[in-house]
């Protein structure tokens, strides 16, 4: 099933001869069966005033990070690419929807290292069979969605993905080390005042 989606992001961009403006982004939605049979949503962006175009340069696949928001609320810091006929693709993490509608329970569910790992494999495999052939493929993935990138590229067999950018990951930390971390350089953390808090925290 693919629906369509009105994006329009006010980007500041700082491209090589554009100007800081208004980057109008059209986006589709479409249902790719995962591996245990769950319909995953994957989001493809790009600047709709280059519709109808010729191939893309690239196609940046992103990977959000924990936050159970859809990867359209990262439209305008993704706009850059798309304005450079760099189309965004990206897949939701479970349990939530293109129109930012969250189902706690199964984000919650789902949240896992290794689905998130299968899932965007499963997007991206499905994405490379809707791309003209040889366009070349970035990886980038944000906090959390670092770690998953940097996973998804090890295990990735194409030859088209060109480079993977990591931002703000955790360096192979797991997120308790990050977080313990954070509390013995700096006192405190997201209101964990300790390392008891944040182990008491991590039981819950």
């Amino acid at each position: 099933m693919i629906g369509r989606l009105a994006l329009v992001v006010a980007a500041t961009a700082a491209l090589a001869g554009c100007h800081a403006g208004t980057i109008n982004l059209a986006a589709t939605a479409r249902t790719v069966p995962a591996d245990d049979g769950f319909d995953l949503t994957v989001v493809r962006m790009v600047e709709s005033t280059l519709l109808p175009r010729g191939k893309p340069r690239a196609v940046l696949f992103y990977v959000q990070g924990s936050e159970d928001r859809s990867v359209t609320d990262a439209a305008g810091r993704l706009a850059g690419f798309c304005a450079m006929n760099v189309p965004v693709v990206a897949v939701e993490r479970r349990g939530v929807h293109p129109d930012g509608a969250v189902d706690e329970a199964a984000a919650l569910r789902f949240a896992t290292r290794e689905r998130r790992i299968d899932d965007t494999l499963e997007a991206m495999d499905s994405m490379l069979g809707t791309e003209p052939p040889g366009t070349p493929l970035l990886m980038m993935g944000a906090s959390e969605g670092a770690d998953v990138a940097s996973a998804v590229a090890a295990r990735c067999e194409t030859e088209r993905l060109r480079a993977v950018i990591l931002l703000g990951g955790g360096g192979g930390w797991t997120q308790e080390q990050e977080f313990r971390h954070f509390i013995q350089t700096r006192g405190s953390f997201l209101g964990l005042g300790s390392e008891a808090e944040l182990d008491a925290k991590i039981a819950e």
